[in-house]
Formats: structure tokens, sequence, C-alpha cells
């Protein structure tokens, strides 16, 4: 798509959108440091680890056209976001730099759990940023990537699943994408398995039936005796 002239309030707006998405996305594994099956986790990472891939390169796609040319009054917060997202992206470097196995899955879970904490901070020097433009007047206009326009009738999923997209390393199941990616059908899988997994209720023993007694067979009627006539 060819690039486009955007305000940078919609800007902010858009990236706060595809940060809460992404904190979604990643709280399938996020926590997952209390449970025990260590295969179910792995394969609950491998589909998680090609979302963060391609939803925080895209994310930097659309904010360094804006931070390289921003000036004061915006220059300073916009720095401000700028190292919240590199925290984010150096937390995704160590993510992606391990192989998935079992003597890894510790530290990937420690990991994600980081970047979980990260995502609220780099929305709140967004939202920071947004006010400095709001109170000083200044939204100047920008030339980045085209917005995905959002879709209409959008029907809310307990969870956000992103998947990779190679022309617009763009999320499906973000605000601004309405086709299901055969990647977010894995990773919804996914989480109804463990969703499931986790809240379940312990199944009862069930009790036998107890076998119904057999019916004795009725005796045949006595036949009544045929009175004799009368002489």
């Amino acid at each position: 798509m060819s690039p486009v002239n955007r305000t940078a309030r919609a800007l902010f707006g858009f990236l706060k959108i595809r940060l809460n998405n992404l904190k979604k996305d990643i709280s399938v594994v996020a926590g997952f440091h209390e449970w025990n099956d260590v295969q179910h986790i792995i394969e609950t990472i491998i589909p998680v680890n090609v979302i963060i891939k391609s939803e925080i390169e895209f994310i930097f796609q659309h904010w360094m056209p804006f931070y390289h040319y921003s000036t004061p009054p915006l220059s300073i917060p916009a720095m401000k976001v700028y190292n919240a997202l590199v925290n984010i992206l150096t937390v995704k470097f160590n993510i992606l730099a391990r192989p998935v196995n079992n003597e890894t899955v510790a530290t990937l879970l420690l990991e994600y759990n980081k970047l979980n904490d990260l995502i609220p901070i780099a929305n709140a020097e967004l939202d920071l940023l947004n006010q400095v433009s709001i109170d000083s007047g200044v939204d100047p206009i920008i030339v980045g990537p085209r917005l995905p326009d959002p879709p209409q009738n959008i029907t809310p999923f307990p969870t956000s699943f992103s998947s990779s997209d190679s022309s617009s390393s763009s999320s499906s199941s973000s605000l601004f994408e309405n086709q299901v990616h055969p990647l977010d059908m894995a990773a919804a899988k996914i989480y109804f398995k463990t969703y499931r997994k986790k809240h379940r209720k312990s199944r009862k023993s069930r009790k036998l039936r107890k076998s119904r007694k057999s019916r004795k067979p009725r005796k045949p009627r006595k036949l009544r005796k045929s009175r004799k006539p009368k002489k």
C-alpha cells in the first residue's frame, strides 16, 4: 500500500489499539508459570512467538516515521514512548533468540511476563504524548504506511489472536482485519484447550447403575375345571 498523510493523534490511537491487542495475544502464555504440562506450554508458545515477531515489527514500522521527524513540544514525550517500545523490542529479541524446548520454557515464560508488564508502560507514555499534543494544539501531519480500515460489525472475541502477514505484517485479530488466518485458528484451539483445562470442574465418579432385578416369570393361571353337567 502507498504511504498516506495522517495526523499524529490518529497514529497514537492506532498504536494503542495494536499494543492492547498484543497484550491480549500474549496473555495466553503470560502466567503459565503455574503449569506443569511442559509439552502443552511449548505447543502454545510456538505460535505466539510468530505473533510477537510480526506485531512488534508492525508497530515500529508505523511509529518510526513520526519519531524521526518529531519536533518540540512533542519530541521529548516521543522519546519516552520510543524508549518504552525499545524495551518491548529487546524482550522480543530475547524470546526469539531462544529455541522453544524443555530447557528454555522457564526462561521464556519469565520473558513473556516481562513483556506483559512493559506494554501498559508504553501505552501510558502514548497517553502522555497524546495529552501534550492536545494541550499544545500541535497535531502534525505525518507520512507513513497506510493504516488498515476498521471493518464494520465487529464481533468481540474473548481473546485476540494475531497472525503474521508477510505483505503487511498485520494481525488479523486486531480491529483492522476481518479474516481468519490459519495461525489464528491454531492459536484459538490452543486457547480454548487451555481455558477448559484451567476452569473445568473435576469429574465426579459416576455411580454405577444398579442392575435391575430380573422379574420372576409369572406362573400360568390354573385352568378352571369344567363343571360336570347336572343329571
